[in-house]
């Protein structure tokens, strides 16, 4: 026997690319050798998916703060999470000054989730307490009050966070508070939820 065709199984358990036996003198590859191949193309396809769902969750970040930029919120930011945070793969924070511009912020960005994304974000996801949390899969958004936004301090928690480039240069809150100034029709229901001071929405 020669020395190739002895050590042949030996190869195929290696996955050695020239892993084979002879069958009346014509080489073939042998069963073992085959799954590596395939394997690679499994999870190259995965690596594609991933890359495609992380383009989408960034884009539907991105509206996010366009949408409270435009709501004139402050300090918006979207952060780009670390493989350790499971999840989400982005986040928003936003500081908003007051409930109605809070209310507005988030109903937007409801909208944009639903009728873009496919999602079912709840419409009671307004008049929420000093800080509302959006999970919209990928994307989880938190707009504060600007005394929440300080006392949780999530810039720092996730710190560790890339933060991503936005289309705006984002305003402070330093000396805003005056300016901001939004009509709510629902401050009935908004009485309601005055003790409150947290609230997630799915």
């Amino acid at each position: 026997m020669s020395f190739a065709r002895a050590h042949a199984p030996l190869r195929a358990s290696l996955g050695h690319p020239a892993a084979s036996t002879t069958d009346g003198g014509r080489r073939r590859l042998t069963a073992r050798a085959r799954p590596h191949r395939v394997a690679r193309a499994v999870i190259a396809d995965d690596d594609v998916d991933d890359v495609d769902a992380d383009a989408q969750a960034r884009k539907m970040a991105i509206e996010f703060a366009v949408i409270a930029d435009d709501t004139r919120a402050v300090e918006v930011q979207v952060l780009k999470t670390p493989k350790d945070v499971y999840f989400a793969r982005y986040l928003v924070l936003a500081t908003a000054f007051n409930r109605p511009q809070m209310n507005a912020c988030c109903a937007k960005m409801r909208d944009l989730a639903n009728d873009d994304y496919g999602l079912c974000i709840s419409k009671s996801a307004a008049n929420q307490g000093d800080w509302v949390c959006l999970d919209c899969a990928d994307v989880v958004v938190h707009v504060f009050t600007p005394s929440s936004r300080t006392h949780y301090d999530l810039d720092s928690l996730y710190k560790k966070a890339t933060s991503v480039e936005l289309p705006f240069v984002t305003e402070t809150r330093d000396g805003k508070q005056d300016e901001f100034e939004y009509e709510d029709d629902e401050d009935d229901e908004e009485d309601e939820f005055e003790d409150d001071e947290f609230e997630v929405f799915t």
